[in-house]
């Protein structure tokens, strides 16, 4: 197992010399983060190779992951050892709220999607935060999509896949006298429900309701799913598990002029694969230094309530007033949801519960 150094456009730059290092876990998982570990007494060598924030992989691997961490420990009568960690880089939506509007003078009303599955909900729950590209899913088109709230939560280093079972709610309805080609989405209201449908062959202009299996296969019913306000990454992990799909980084291959990762949710099993050498498990009882980033938000956007409507709304707390606004992977966004505290019921207050609970 060779553990790789990636450039800022995820390409191999370098090998971390196993002789460096004492053990190295590395543990790719798709219904959660995937994770490494790495420990070495070799301090000031380890830090500079592996700034946290920075990019590694391993060479049987297509997972970026990001350092988050770098903690130093040092145990009575031994020597100073480093611990790095990371996770796989589709954490990184962490750093984004689940939210979509700042109302104000307003009730801030639920999130909610059109979709067949809350794995697709979490698609569109991505895009409509960091936005994405346009896309051509099923015959139906989804125009390029800018962040809803502002510019700066872009994540450009991230191309967003739509998943291959992604079921388009937004699919015009069926017409007996147009020709589908395989692969094409229509929707079908049968009853009060409408169904998502998708041509299994070409010229497939059957009724789908009509029973054709070998014409059409039902993708399901459209219902309304609320996205949480929240954590971007968790909620989305919460949307995808509720139907047992996962999540996964893949970086660009060796050589290519892509510069970004691709994040894709997808229907499969929890694939697990782990691999340690070299372990030495020690007890740390002694000094702890613990670096990193890792949960800090440099930005928050603060719901309150409020007697009247004029009361209630959304505020925007930046870290600073003056200077450019923190954007990509710097820029990392708290969600404080408290439209039932009526206390919280003119900006300025929200902004210093903004304050006290991203300095907390």
């Amino acid at each position: 197992m060779e553990l790789q150094k990636l450039n800022s456009v995820f390409q191999p730059e370098d090998v971390i010399d196993d002789n460096r290092y004492e053990s190295l876990i590395w543990t790719e998982r798709y219904s959660t983060a995937g994770d490494f570990e790495l420990v070495s007494s070799d301090i000031a060598w380890c830090m500079k190779m592996m700034p946290r924030e920075s990019y590694v992989t391993i060479k049987e691997s297509t997972v970026p992951m990001i350092i988050d961490s770098h903690k130093i420990v040092k145990q009575k009568h031994s020597v100073p050892k480093i611990e790095i960690k990371g996770r796989s880089f589709e954490s990184v939506l962490e750093r984004r709220g689940s939210v979509i509007s700042l109302p104000t003078g307003a009730v801030r009303a639920p999130w909610t999607n059109d979709a067949v599955k809350q794995s697709d909900a979490a698609f569109h729950a991505i895009r409509g935060v960091i936005g994405d590209t346009a896309k051509n899913i099923g015959g139906v088109s989804l125009g390029a999509q800018s962040p809803s709230i502002s510019a700066y939560d872009a994540i450009p280093e991230i191309s967003l896949v739509a998943p291959a079972d992604l079921a388009m709610a937004g699919a015009p309805a069926w017409n007996s006298t147009t020709t589908y080609a395989a692969g094409t989405q229509v929707s079908r209201l049968i009853g009060a429900d409408t169904y998502i449908y998708k041509s299994l062959v070409t010229h497939s202009n059957v009724d789908p309701a009509a029973g054709t299996p070998s014409q059409w296969t039902q993708l399901g019913k459209i219902a309304k799913v609320e996205i949480k306000a929240g954590n971007l990454y968790s909620t989305v992990l919460e949307l995808i598990q509720a139907n047992h799909h996962g999540i996964k980084s893949v970086r660009p291959p060796n050589g290519s002029s892509k510069t970004t990762v691709d994040v894709e949710i997808y229907n499969g099993a929890d694939i697990t694969a782990s691999t340690v050498f070299d372990a030495k498990f020690d007890q740390f009882d002694d000094a702890t230094y613990l670096l990193t980033a890792q949960g800090s938000t440099n930005l928050a956007y603060v719901y309150g309530g409020g007697d009247t409507a004029a009361e209630r709304g959304g505020t925007f707390v930046r870290k600073n007033t003056v200077g450019p606004e923190v954007s990509g992977l710097a820029r990392r966004v708290l969600v404080v949801d408290e439209m039932s505290d009526n206390t919280l019921n003119t900006p300025a207050i929200r902004t210093s519960r903004g304050l006290v609970e991203r300095y907390g």
